[in-house]
C-alpha cells in the first residue's frame, strides 16, 4: 500500500486535499477532501487515475464551492447525515450568488454516511464530530496493508475546520479514539478571540432584545442556526421569555437539520416545540417577523442581499433597533442607517494553543497542516518538532506511506528523524495517552453553554431582572411597546458627585430633581474633587430594588450592581451586589448623556433686539464662522442675564 497527499487549492483557501491510496496490485482510490474555490481535480489526476470519492466535512460554501464541477468519474460525495441534509438545501440556493456548477450532479452523487464506508476494500472512511458548525465533521480513514506476511492497519484523521467546543449541541472534535492516529491532516485556521467575541455578541443581543428593541442577527445560514440555538438555550436557562424568529434560508437549513436529527436528542427540537424558536422560511412583509423584543435571525451577513437586506431596510430608520453582523474572518462593512449596528468576527475556529494541544493528545507521526497561508504553516512546522510536519504549501504529490512504513519529509535530517520516531514510541507508552472504547457519536444533544464558551452565572447576574431599553425610541419607530417585556422607559439619574440627585432624564430630556414640569441640565460643580467626575445611574422600577451603573472619568464603568436604595435616594452605602460591566450599547447611551451634560458652558450677553439680536460670549472660545450651536438659556435669578451656551 502507498499513501500520498496533494494540496488541491493552496492559493485559494488551502482547505482541499487529494489523497491517493494505491494497493499492492495497482488498484487506486483517489479521494478529494472538500471542494473549495479553484479546485480542478481532473487537472490533478494522471491519465490512468480516476476520482473515487469526495469527502465533504461541512456545508460552508468555501468548502463546497467547486463540488458540483468536481463530481467526475462516477465518484460519490460522502458526508455526515446532517451535512448532507443541509447541502441539499444550501447548494441550489448558492446558485443565486455563486457559480457552483451543475448542482444536480452533486446532489445525485450525495450519499450520507454515519459508519465505516469502503472506497476500496482496503480503505474505509467514517465521519467524526468536529464542532465548528452544526453538523460539521472530520473523517477517520482506515487503511489495511496486506502486502506483508501479516496485515497491518493504519489510520489517518482529517479534522476539516474544527473546534474542540461543541456547536449548538453538536459535539466538538474529540482527541481520543480506539486506535492510534498515524497521520493527521489538520486545518489550522485559528481564532484566538472567538469565545470573548461570542460572549460580547450574546450579551449585546440579549440586552437589546430584553429591553424591547427590534433586533436583527445577520450572518451565514449555518451560523444563524447555531446562534439561534444558543440564544434560545441561554433564555431557557435564565427563565426569561425570548422570541427568536429564524427566517429565509437560515430557517430552511434549520428545518433540514430538524428533520434529519431525531427530536429526542437535540435541544433545538424542544425550543421549536414550545414556540421559543420560530422558523419563517418565507415572509411577505418584514413587519411580520420584526417585533419589539424579538430576535430575527437571517442571512447573509451583508445587508445588501437576501433576507438580511429586506430586514435591514425595514429597521434602518429606527433609532431603537439593532442590526448585528456575524461573520468569520473579515466581516462585510457595517451598513449605514439610523439603527445601531454591531459587527462581530465569529469564525468558530480553535485557538492556536488548542491546535497544538490536539496534536499533542493524538500523538501522530505525520501532520499535514492546511487551510492556512504559507507563513502560518511554516510556523506550525517549527512548533511541532516532535512529529513529521508537512507544511510545504505547494501542489506537489507527497508520499506519506510506502513499503510498510511512514516516510519522513525529505528536508528533515537523519538525526531529527531518529529523535522523532523514538520520541513518539515513548509518548505512546505513557499512561497519559487517552484511548476511547469506540468512535464518538455524531448526534447532537443538549446545549452545553459553558463548553461553548459562555458564562451562565455572569449572564444570570446581568439579566436576572427586567431590562429597560437603553435606546428608548419613539412610539411607532419600533421601540419597545408597553406590552413588551422590559419595555419601560429608562430613567437616568445624574449625580454630580455628592450622592444627591441633580437631574433625571426620563427619555424626554433632563429636568431637575423635584421639578417635573421643566428645567435644565444641572450646572457642573466647580469643586476640583468633583468637577471631573460624573456618576450616572440607570434606575429600573422595582418594589425594593433598583439596578444601577456607576461610570467614572472617560465613561469607564466602575461598578454594576443592585442597590436597595429607592428612586430618588442615594445608592451610596447601599447593599450593592457587583456584577459584570454593561456592554458597549449601554455605554454608548451613557456617553451621549455625558456629552449633553458636559458641553462647554460660558456666559454670554444679548446684543441688539428683535430678529437681529446676537449672543456675544463673555469668555474666549473657539468658534468657526457659520458654526451652528445649541443654546440653552439659563437666567441668573438675580440679574436675569446669565445665559450659557452648550
Amino acid at each position: 500500500m502507498q499513501i500520498s497527499y496533494q494540496h488541491a487549492n493552496v492559493t485559494r483557501g488551502n482547505e482541499s486535499t487529494l489523497l491517493r491510496f494505491t494497493a499492492a496490485d495497482g488498484r487506486r482510490a483517489c479521494v478529494l477532501v472538500d471542494a473549495g474555490d479553484g479546485v480542478d481535480v481532473e487537472a490533478m489526476l494522471d491519465e490512468d487515475e480516476y476520482l473515487t470519492a469526495i469527502l465533504l466535512t461541512h456545508a460552508h460554501i468555501d468548502h463546497y464551492r467547486s463540488l458540483a464541477r468536481n463530481v467526475v468519474h462516477g465518484a460519490s460525495v460522502y458526508a455526515a447525515p446532517a451535512t448532507a441534509a443541509v447541502l441539499e438545501r444550501a447548494l441550489p440556493e448558492a446558485r443565486k450568488d455563486s457559480n457552483v456548477g451543475p448542482v444536480e450532479d452533486a446532489l445525485d452523487a450525495l450519499e450520507p454516511i454515519a459508519d465505516w464506508t469502503d472506497v476500496l476494500p482496503e480503505v474505509a472512511v467514517r465521519p467524526v464530530p468536529a464542532g465548528h458548525a452544526p453538523g460539521a465533521t472530520g473523517f477517520a480513514v482506515r487503511v489495511t496493508d496486506d502486502a506483508g506476511a501479516i496485515a497491518s492497519e493504519h489510520h489517518l484523521l482529517v479534522t476539516g475546520d474544527f473546534s474542540r467546543r461543541p456547536c449548538g449541541g453538536f459535539p466538538g472534535f474529540p482527541t481520543a479514539y480506539p486506535f492510534e492516529v498515524d497521520a493527521l491532516l489538520c486545518n489550522v485556521a485559528t481564532n484566538d478571540s472567538y469565545e470573548s467575541t461570542l460572549r460580547t455578541a450574546v450579551r449585546t443581543v440579549l440586552e437589546r432584545a430584553f429591553a424591547g428593541s427590534r433586533v436583527v442577527l445577520a450572518g451565514g445560514s449555518l451560523s444563524g442556526v447555531h446562534l439561534a440555538t444558543v440564544l434560545g438555550a441561554v433564555a431557557d436557562r435564565l427563565g426569561r421569555t425570548l422570541r427568536i424568529r429564524v427566517v429565509g434560508q437560515t430557517a430552511k437549513l434549520l428545518e433540514a437539520l430538524r428533520d434529519e436529527v431525531p427530536g429526542d436528542r437535540w435541544e433545538l427540537d424542544a425550543l421549536l416545540a414550545d414556540g421559543r424558536l420560530e422558523p419563517w422560511p418565507v415572509f411577505d412583509d418584514p413587519a411580520e417577523v420584526l417585533e419589539p423584543g424579538t430576535v430575527t435571525v437571517a442571512g447573509p451577513a451583508s445587508p445588501t442581499r437576501g433576507s438580511a437586506e429586506r430586514l435591514f431596510d425595514a429597521i434602518a430608520a429606527d433609532s431603537g433597533a439593532l442590526f448585528v453582523q456575524t461573520a468569520g474572518g473579515d466581516p462585510p462593512d457595517a451598513p449605514r442607517g439610523g439603527c445601531t449596528t454591531r459587527t462581530f468576527d465569529l469564525g468558530n475556529h480553535p485557538t492556536r494553543e488548542t491546535v497544538l494541544s490536539v496534536v499533542e493528545a493524538l500523538v501522530p507521526q505525520q501532520v499535514i497542516v492546511k487551510h492556512a497561508g504559507r507563513s502560518t504553516m511554516k510556523r506550525f512546522q517549527r512548533d511541532l518538532d516532535h512529529c513529521f510536519v508537512w507544511g510545504s504549501g505547494d501542489e506537489a504529490v507527497h508520499r506519506l506511506y510506502a513499503d510498510g512504513e511512514w516516510l519522513e519529509p525529505p528536508w528533515i535530517s537523519e538525526a531529527a528523524v531518529r529523535s522523532i520516531r523514538s520520541g513518539r514510541r515513548e509518548r505512546l507508552q505513557e499512561p497519559g495517552v487517552e484511548r476511547a472504547e469506540s468512535l464518538p457519536p455524531l448526534d447532537p444533544g443538549p446545549v452545553d453553554l459553558a463548553a461553548e464558551g459562555l458564562d451562565l452565572d455572569s449572564l444570570a447576574a446581568a439579566f436576572a431582572g427586567p431590562i429597560a431599553d437603553p435606546y428608548g425610541g419613539a412610539a411607532g419607530s419600533g421601540a419597545a411597546s408597553s406590552d413588551a417585556p422590559g419595555s419601560s422607559p429608562l430613567p437616568i439619574r445624574y449625580d454630580g458627585g455628592d450622592g444627591e440627585t441633580d437631574a433625571v432624564d426620563s427619555g424626554d430630556g433632563f429636568v431637575p430633581d423635584g421639578d417635573p414640569d421643566g428645567g435644565h441640565a444641572p450646572e457642573r460643580r466647580s469643586d476640583a474633587e468633583t468637577a471631573g467626575r460624573a456618576d450616572v445611574a440607570a434606575w429600573l422600577s422595582a418594589e425594593t430594588e433598583s439596578s444601577f451603573v456607576t461610570v467614572g472619568d472617560g465613561g469607564i464603568p466602575l461598578s454594576v450592581g443592585t442597590s436597595r436604595a429607592g428612586p430618588g435616594e442615594s445608592a451610596e452605602g447601599a447593599d450593592a451586589l457587583p456584577t459584570e460591566p454593561l456592554s458597549i450599547e449601554v455605554l454608548d447611551r451613557l456617553e451621549s448623556i455625558e456629552r449633553r451634560l458636559d458641553g462647554e458652558r460660558l456666559p454670554a450677553r444679548v446684543l441688539g433686539g428683535g430678529p437681529d439680536r446676537v449672543l456675544k460670549p463673555l469668555e474666549d472660545v473657539e468658534l468657526e464662522p457659520g458654526e451652528i450651536l445649541t443654546v440653552r438659556i439659563q437666567r441668573d435669578r438675580e440679574t436675569g442675564t446669565d445665559p450659557s451656551v452648550e
